[in-house]
């Protein structure tokens, strides 16, 4: 259980079910987040006016804004898809893939908190194959904020493994919060970050996270 509501995914077209005050409906293992403005992403068309999660037993993808209530929606069937997927006896595996992704999407969610976009403005794909997890994410940044976020990640990528793990010792300690440097140490997997900026926006650029995991390395 993931959050302060359950949510229940039904297969027949007929039935739908309402929650979060109606502004989620869940019908034919769909989610529809109704938002006023269309998301445009570098990567994909433009999108109808509803913002949406789809998945399948191996795949996800979500489509819209992200704040607390929806990434508890998408972490939890994230989780599901992982627990179904994750053919290994040694749970700690699921644990810390599961912990990595959860650091991933909720420090996306706590950006957009911040700056109160009021915009569809975050894509996520999640796909499991061939012992690989593989989660990537798109989502805007103010214009100005892709300086202060190249610099935290260029830092990150010029740390060595025992540097990293004094800093995770440190921020225990401190509270720091310490997403990124569990996702770096995460062993057997590949943490990549790009901006890509939009000619002739004057408000945003795109930010872009991807995050490997070989848990078939991992389990055995």
């Amino acid at each position: 259980m993931y959050g302060l509501f359950r949510i229940v995914f039904i297969n027949n077209n007929d039935r739908r079910n309402y929650f979060l005050n109606q502004s989620l409906i869940i019908s034919n293992k769909w989610l529809y987040f109704s938002f006023k403005t269309r998301p445009i992403f570098p990567h994909v068309n433009i999108l109808d006016s509803n913002s949406e999660i789809k998945f399948s037993d191996t795949a996800l993808t979500y489509l819209g804004n992200l704040g607390h209530a929806e990434s508890n929606v998408v972490l939890n069937k994230i989780l599901s898809i992982l627990e179904n997927q994750l053919n290994v006896n040694n749970k700690s595996v699921l644990k810390r893939s599961f912990i990595c992704i959860t650091e991933l999407v909720q420090n996306i969610a706590e950006y957009n908190i911040i700056k109160s976009t009021s915009f569809p403005n975050t894509s996520i794909e999640l796909k499991v194959e061939s012992e690989k997890i593989l989660i990537s994410c798109w989502n805007k940044i103010e214009k100005g904020d892709e300086m202060s976020l190249t610099t935290i990640f260029n830092e990150l990528d010029s740390l060595s493994r025992n540097e990293l793990e004094i800093r995770y010792k440190k921020g225990l300690f401190s509270r720091k919060s310490l997403g990124l440097l569990m996702i770096k140490l995460l062993e057997n997997s590949i943490f990549t970050w790009k901006i890509e900026t939009v000619a002739n926006e004057n408000e945003y650029n795109w930010l872009k996270l991807e995050l490997i995991i070989n848990y078939g390395v991992i389990a055995h």
